[in-house]
């Protein structure tokens, strides 16, 4: 009977434990879909930052994403360079755990250039 009263709580922690880690799994990969959907909308040609944290914003208030309590910077630095910060917490089902969660996206802005003849064009990172 003593086994049963040790063993009941350890395999009932395991189990939470397993579930915990599956949704800071999914925290995680929901906030890398966000760093890259807002690097995308920032880095296409006219993108601005607004644009990409309204994508990121997009991707993190759908239906299915457990994130709570997100962070979303995006910058663009004088050479191009689209850098892009999502962080955020997944849900705790173990108390004293607190399962942060971060994702960054790196990108070139995407900008119209006219080729030297004049004749073509096409669009370029840089």
């Amino acid at each position: 009977m003593v086994e049963v009263v040790i063993l009941v709580p350890l395999v009932m922690l395991l189990v939470l434990a397993a579930v915990q880690f599956a949704l800071w799994g999914h925290a995680e990969q929901v906030v890398q879909l966000a760093a890259a959907e807002a690097n995308g909308a920032a880095s296409v040609y006219g993108g601005t930052t607004a644009t990409g944290v309204r994508a990121a914003e997009g991707v993190l208030s759908a239906a299915g994403s457990s994130v709570t309590g997100p962070g979303i910077v995006v910058r663009r630095d004088p050479s191009g360079t689209i850098a892009v910060l999502v962080t955020g917490t997944a849900p705790a089902v173990l108390p004293g755990i607190d399962p942060a969660v971060s994702a960054s996206a790196t990108g070139l802005r995407q900008r119209f250039v006219v080729g030297l003849s004049g004749a073509g064009s096409g669009v370029s990172g840089g």
